[in-house]
């Protein structure tokens, strides 16, 4: 094989120059998923998340022979203050906000390419003092230990991450995967939603239409505001988390946003937005943001909209609905397998992060926890009950938290919404969604001494 060559880029216009390259290696690696295509990077940097930030740059190592790309590792290189000291690491481009970042290559050509990586990095050591890789399953090609490399000056530790959590779909309709569950979380999903078929019309908007989910998006912001969320990190209705997810409803991006709102006598109180990306190996739907009214919290008008998901991925034929990372405990009731997942930490010898890292393990020695036992599902149901303040009965109707502004607000992001294609789920497709099967039997046979009498005349 030739010799690799590995560019280093800055500029979102150098890393949309390799567009087509770059989307076909992703679809032809062993990991094809949305979050590493070109046009995710770009509307990532492009809308805020990483620049203007002059402390940020953007480290995307492209590795080349001759001009063929081989592999692609996407990166940033960031500031932290650490025991008073300023120092410069890189990590992935995107972190949480993704599946399990890594190393893009095909597999035949994966282990060279992170060689050429590492060396690159060895080389240019003078530009950063740690190096922290999260989300790395077991079989991480980014790992220097499992490639048998050796990094003179540094040193190299693990550290729990959240795992992953996704759900194989092996049914092919929504009530049978309903049936699936366990009898206690089948029973009690049942249960609340007809509290909340209960509380007034209920109806689910739904569109992968780039001309209605902005009007969608808007009524999922209005219920983040009412929701557990909107007082943590991880609500993206601030100005520039909302740039950013408009950016992904454009028309042009591989990974299409499918956005699901839940409406209350024509309010909205739950919202889903996911992403659907067709790979080689099938489709899957990604669920990427989920908020609902905690005036509500009683009913769970989440599940039920997260169930209006699944059955959206069962209809589009997909081959999993992946929950991404987070309230393991929970996916597991909804029947999601768990990956674990790790962070590859690699820190020079002597720089402030290491010593600190170095203290934190003694610490937690002597303390006697293990390591990553505080970084593990931080929002546990006691933060989010504490944070959101929910009531614990649901409210009779959705009147009595809307004045008649809001409300005609909403309607006019609805009318706005059915202006492109938006599939509308009545109260009784909902309903349908959790029912319990009924297997039909075959119709008995009379004794033949019965027959005659029972034929009408």
């Amino acid at each position: 094989m030739k010799a690799f060559a590995v560019r280093c880029l800055h500029e979102p216009t150098d890393l949309l120059g390799l567009r087509e390259q770059i989307n076909a290696l992703n679809l032809a690696s062993e990991q094809p998923d949305p979050f590493s295509t070109a046009e995710f990077y770009a509307n990532f940097v492009e809308r805020g998340l990483l620049l203007p930030q002059s402390e940020l740059q953007l480290w995307f190592l492209a590795v080349f022979a001759d001009t063929e790309l081989l592999g692609y590792l996407a990166l940033k290189r960031v500031v932290r203050r650490v025991l008073g000291v300023v120092t410069h690491g890189l990590e992935f481009l995107v972190g949480h906000e993704v599946d399990r970042p890594h190393l893009v290559a095909r597999a035949e050509h994966l282990e060279a390419v992170s060689h050429a990586v590492f060396e690159y990095l060895l080389e240019r050591r003078d530009q950063w003092s740690w190096l922290e890789l999260q989300g790395q399953t077991a079989q991480s090609a980014l790992d220097p230990m499992q490639l048998g490399l050796r990094l003179p000056g540094h040193m190299t530790r693990d550290f729990p991450n959240w795992e992953n959590c996704t759900i194989p779909l092996r049914w092919p309709t929504v009530q049978q995967y309903v049936q699936a569950m366990s009898s206690n979380m089948r029973g009690e999903l049942r249960r609340r939603l007809r509290r909340l078929l209960g509380l007034g019309q209920l109806e689910v908007l739904s569109s992968s239409d780039p001309q209605a989910t902005p009007a969608l998006f808007d009524l999922y912001c209005s219920i983040e505001q009412r929701s557990w969320k909107s007082a943590t990190e991880v609500a993206i209705g601030g100005v520039v988390q909302a740039e950013y997810v408009r950016g992904l409803l454009a028309a042009d991006q591989p990974m299409r946003i499918v956005i699901h709102i839940m409406l209350l006598d024509g309010a909205p109180i739950a919202g889903l937005i996911c992403g659907l990306f067709t790979a080689p190996t099938g489709a899957t739907l990604y669920a990427l943001h989920l908020a609902y009214d905690s005036h509500f919290a009683a009913a769970s008008p989440g599940s039920a909209v997260l169930l209006m998901g699944v059955r959206h991925a069962i209809e589009q034929g997909c081959t999993s609905i992946n929950l991404l990372a987070g309230f393991t405990y929970y996916k597991r009731r909804w029947l999601a397998e768990i990956t674990p997942r790790r962070s590859i930490q690699v820190y020079r010898h002597g720089s402030p992060l290491a010593w600190r890292r170095v203290l934190g393990d003694a610490l937690r020695r002597v303390r006697g926890e293990s390591q990553g036992s505080t970084t593990l599902d931080p929002l546990r149901p006691a933060q989010v009950i504490s944070t959101a303040g929910p009531s614990r009965r649901a409210s009779r109707g959705a009147g009595q938290l809307t004045g008649t502004l809001e409300r005609g607000q909403f309607a006019a992001k609805i009318a706005q919404a059915h202006l492109g294609m938006c599939e509308t789920l009545a109260a009784s497709e909902i309903a349908a969604s959790a029912a319990v099967i009924t297997e039909s039997k075959p119709p008995t046979l009379l004794p033949k001494h019965q027959r005659a009498r029972s034929t009408p005349a």
